[in-house]
């Protein structure tokens, strides 16, 4: 037990000799090439000791919004600390991070701290003893952009995208979609991302991209077209649902008013004697040939109380067909739609995402899998939180129409390796 503790405090130590740059933005996924070979490990998710919002229209991303730290707005953000090799001092460290932060990788330029640093120097500040790590530097430059709102960002992000940063990827829209998939959130990203949507009539921030960039306009119209396409077979699907709806309604009519003709023709001593459910237990026989002949074949039999049952707004036919309308939808996704969007992204089928279409599966599984049962996965649900563990699976009318509701309103997210 001593030694176990004497092995702790020892690593302990090691570890808090360290150096570590705290990454909030772009610095994430792209360190630089000075930066990436000295990375040794990486904490993720630690807030921020400050907090970050979109107040920076930065002129190396053509005018798009940055993450900035500010003191009036804002919040403390999911960052990433990128823990350095051990033999990487704080100055040289320092010098790595405002090289990669001013655009001089490479050049062998130090950093010198400002006297009186203006809005637009970049400065380098530390933390000590942060998450076990004895110093981690992080960048501060002001931020300009007054009283930001969420369309005042998404013109910046659509209008850096015409220039040559759009072309390597330096673009407001770029830049928020990494943000975007590090996790981090601020009080005006959700609002911002939706004005872009809004503004570029896109579905998701990678077709955005792809509508705002003239070199990606012929990817955006393909998007658009297996887009339209797929929806044009959901609605076909949801029309089977309504007119199965509309034939199981006259199915049920059609029996009663037969069965009633039935009776009326009787006579009066056998009228006396037969009533509907008498007729209930008759058979009715989807088949080829005369049924009063052997040679008839027989593919269904059914009474017509059986019949009745089925047929009516609740139970089998009805559920049947909206189960198979919600595995039916998720097919032609999955097996078809999915695959086009992928291959006009050049990215695999996997990295192709959309919370919807996530639910769906869960559902559809528990359907196919699980006899209509709801399995335990369902409370992975985001958006579909209908069901229970064990609870029977239903997909009526109101539940089929909320699940077109979302695929109308399609959100796409596309994973980058």
């Amino acid at each position: 037990m001593n030694w176990m503790r004497d092995t702790l405090h020892k690593d302990n130590i090691n570890a808090m000799s360290k150096i570590g740059i705290l990454a909030y933005g772009s610095l994430i996924e792209d360190p630089g090439v000075e930066i990436e070979p000295l990375i040794q490990s990486r904490i993720s998710k630690v807030k921020t000791p400050f907090s970050i919002e979109f107040e920076r229209s930065s002129s190396s991303r053509g005018g798009a919004p940055t993450l900035v730290p500010v003191s009036k707005s804002g919040s403390p953000v999911d960052a990433t600390i990128l823990v350095l090799d051990q033999n990487v001092t704080p100055d040289k460290a320092a010098d790595l991070l405002w090289r990669r932060e001013t655009d001089n990788i490479n050049s062998g330029k130090h950093y010198i701290r400002p006297e009186n640093p203006t809005v637009n120097q970049v400065v380098i500040e530390e933390i000590s003893n942060f998450t076990g790590i004895n110093k981690v530097l992080y960048t501060i430059i002001g931020a300009n952009i007054e009283r930001p709102t969420p369309q005042k960002l998404a013109e910046l992000a659509i209008r850096s995208t015409q220039a040559e940063y759009g072309k390597t990827g330096k673009d407001g829209i770029s830049y928020l979609i990494s943000v975007k998939r590090q996790g981090i959130r601020t009080p005006l990203m959700k609002a911002y991302e939706n004005a872009i949507l809004n503004e570029a009539g896109a579905r998701s921030l990678e077709e955005a991209l792809a509508i705002c960039l003239d070199e990606n306009s012929d990817k955006s119209g393909r998007l658009k077209n297996v887009i339209q396409e797929f929806l044009a077979v959901v609605n076909s699907i949801v029309g089977v649902f309504f007119d199965a709806k509309a034939g199981f309604n006259l199915n049920v009519k059609q029996i009663t008013d037969f069965q009633k003709k039935s009776l009326k023709m009787l006579n009066p001593n056998e009228l006396d004697q037969t009533t509907f459910e008498d007729l209930d237990s008759a058979w009715i026989i989807y088949g080829k040939g005369d049924p009063n002949i052997n040679t008839a074949q027989s593919f269904h039999h059914t009474t017509q109380r059986e019949f009745k049952i089925r047929n009516s707004e609740f139970d089998g036919n009805s559920k049947f067909v909206g189960n198979m309308c919600l595995i039916a939808i998720y097919q032609f996704w999955d097996d078809k739609y999915r695959n086009q969007i992928a291959n006009i992204f050049e990215v695999k089928k996997s990295q192709v995402k959309s919370d919807i279409f996530g639910d769906l599966r869960l559902i559809r599984h528990s359907i196919i899998h699980h006899n209509g049962v709801a399995k335990g996965d369902v409370n992975k649900c985001k958006l579909l939180n209908w069901f229970k563990p064990n609870e029977e699976i239903l997909i009526d009318q109101e539940k089929l129409l909320q699940i077109v509701s979302h695929i109308n309103r399609l959100k796409l997210e596309i994973e980058r390796a």
